[in-house]
């Protein structure tokens, strides 16, 4: 990702851009079900749970401080709902 891109993209994700929702599922949907699905071993339920992290994502990314990357903080939010 070039400089500055992941604090635009939150940037307007904040502003409920919905392309920019768009380009953060493009950008982590294959890492997050991975994730997801190494934790439930479940191919049905880790879509459906990758698909509630987005969610949970969007209605909360004002809560993203940005004291760390937004990948680290998606990562967190995935392994918190296969809780």
């Amino acid at each position: 990702m070039p400089d500055g891109y992941e604090e635009k993209l939150v940037a307007r994700l904040k502003r409920r851009d919905e392309a920019a929702f768009n380009e953060l599922i493009q950008l982590y949907q294959g890492r997050i079900y991975r994730l997801v699905f190494r934790m439930l071993g479940d191919r049905a339920e880790a879509e459906d749970l990758a698909q509630e992290v987005f969610i949970t994502v969007f209605k909360s990314i004002d809560g993203f401080r940005g004291d760390s990357k937004l990948s680290t903080w998606l990562y967190r939010v995935a392994t918190n709902h296969c809780k």
